[in-house]
């Protein structure tokens, strides 16, 4: 893997078509023996967040002596303290690894744009969340910025890192205990096609494929349902629900319906609510911790043998 290269004074300067001199000066403010315009000065720090540039000692002040410094990173405005995110668990299984590691945290989302400056005062990152911008992530990683994301992501031309939960396996073992059905539905959320949905999606179109099963993939809003999909579940087709969002809309259509629960809720129970849904178990510090163990292997030069966590089968609630 290629080695980060930290952004350099000289690198700034080049991309500006000043002096070094210049670009310290316009990065440290109106002090000082040369003095900068306010447009040169504005293009100039544009720059430098572009290109990533931090001065050294702001670095040397955010590293620990005895450890190292990590960026948990997401696009969507997480806070580390709320457990009611769904992102709660995955924070608090890096920060528990972290410390095992000896590795200081730095929390940054992307309130104010993509903070690429302030990444790169750590040694490397974890990213999490899905709406990101590739554009971005690929100026960093084509430097040879270590990230490893929480969750597969796919960029086009760029080998990302990621660690993830092992969907095939449960939801294949989930499969195999179906009866002859007279067909599988799987609903998504609309506007919800990210690598996650993906995945869960071709394990069960393959398995579907394999058993000669009919298979519909359709996506649904929050508060309504297809009606292709009201007719396939009075059908008695077996329902895979992909996001825990989508269980109140299904649960009002069948109390008025009067049909039964049958299907297999593609999550964990990450809003501690009452389950009428077969689902998995939450696995999400499990995976926050793998994220660290993985980038900590990396920042050393070594692979991660096996970037996934195991899930186990939960019954509904009583």
């Amino acid at each position: 893997m290629t080695s980060y290269r930290k952004v350099r004074l000289s690198d700034v300067a080049k991309a500006a078509g000043v002096s070094e001199a210049t670009v310290s000066a316009a990065l440290r403010g109106p002090s000082g023996s040369i003095r900068v315009s306010g447009e040169t000065q504005k293009r100039i720090r544009a720059i430098a967040r572009e290109l990533g540039y931090v001065p050294n000692q702001a670095a040397r002040n955010l590293r620990s002596e005895g450890g190292g410094l990590i960026a948990v990173f997401s696009y969507e405005g997480l806070s580390p303290a709320d457990p009611d995110s769904e992102f709660y668990g995955f924070t608090t299984g890096i920060q528990k690894e972290a410390a095992q590691e000896g590795l200081d945290l730095l929390f940054i989302n992307s309130r104010q744009g993509f903070p690429s400056s302030r990444i790169t005062l750590a040694s490397g990152a974890v990213m999490i969340g899905v709406n990101r911008k590739d554009e971005e992530l690929k100026a960093l990683m084509k430097r040879g910025f270590p990230m490893v994301f929480v969750g597969r992501r796919q960029i086009d031309h760029i080998d990302t890192r990621c660690v993830t939960f092992d969907y095939a396996t449960l939801i294949t073992k989930v499969c195999q205990t179906l009866s002859t059905e007279k067909g599988i539905l799987l609903l998504s959320l609309e506007g919800s096609a990210f690598e996650p949905e993906m995945d869960k999606a071709k394990t069960i179109k393959d398995y579907a494929e394999r058993t000669h099963i009919p298979f519909r993939h359709l996506t649904a809003a929050r508060n309504k349902l297809p009606d292709e999909a009201k007719q396939l579940i009075k059908d008695g087709w077996f329902l895979f629900i992909d996001r825990i969002f989508l269980v109140d809309v299904v649960e009002k259509f069948l109390l008025e319906e009067q049909l039964p629960r049958h299907g297999f809720l593609l999550e964990d129970n990450w809003m501690h609510r009452p389950l009428g849904w077969d689902h998995w178990s939450d696995e999400r510090m499990a995976l926050g911790s793998l994220a660290v163990q993985s980038l900590a292997s990396l920042l050393k030069g070594n692979e991660l043998e096996e970037p996934l966590v195991q899930l186990s089968l939960v019954k509904a609630d009583a």
